[in-house]
This record gives structure tokens, sequence and C-alpha cells, in this order.
């Protein structure tokens, strides 16, 4: 899988959404509508590129799994500090672009751990 459909806006009851060990480039920013969500699971998606700006919309977040260490090619966009409920995120890159999430993003999120 490479791509994915924008239909992914209509499961919004959907808690848990795992995509590991998937060729996936880039996810629509569609899936800023799941707003249950829970877990998002991205381990070992070494062709994704960047999460899409809209993922500050995910309240519920707590979970974000992403590409090993090997692939320090995911920018996370600006917007982070609004995950609020965010617990863990295990790997994270820093670039001196404005549109990628910055160190300053992370100090407000109080639940984040490990």
């Amino acid at each position: 899988m490479e791509g994915f459909p924008n239909s992914i806006r209509e499961l919004i009851h959907l808690s848990y959404f795992s995509l590991e060990n998937t060729k996936i480039k880039c996810l629509p920013e569609s899936i800023s509508c799941l707003f249950k969500l829970h877990t998002m699971n991205l381990k070992c998606c070494n062709c994704l590129g960047e999460l899409p700006q809209g993922i500050k919309f995910l309240a519920n977040l707590r979970h974000l799994e992403l590409p090993c260490i090997n692939n320090w090619n995911v920018y996370i966009p600006c917007g982070i500090a609004e995950l609020a409920n965010l617990q863990t995120m295990h790997m994270i890159k820093f670039t001196s672009d404005s549109s990628s999430c910055g160190i300053a993003d992370l100090v407000i999120l109080d639940n984040l751990r490990g």
C-alpha cells in the first residue's frame, strides 16, 4: 500500500489505526477526522515522509508510534502541542524548518512519557 483513500474520514469511531510495515508514502489530511483515535501505529513505515498538518486535531490521540530510528525522514508538523492527551511518542526529528515541530512544542505536553 503506497497511498490511502480519503474515505478514512468516515471511520469516526476508530480508536486504533495501524499501518505497520507498509510502504505508505503519505497520509491524507482526512485522517484528522478520526477524533476518537487513541493509537496511530506507523512503525516500520519507512517510506513515510511526513505526517499531515491536521494531526493536531486528533485531540484524543494518546500513542503515536513512528518509524524506526533508521528512518529519520518523518517530519512532525507544527501544532503537535495541541495533542494534550499524547502519552507516548518514541521517535521525533527536529529541524530548523519553521513548519516542523520543535522542542518547544513538546514542553507543554504534560502527559508525554517514554
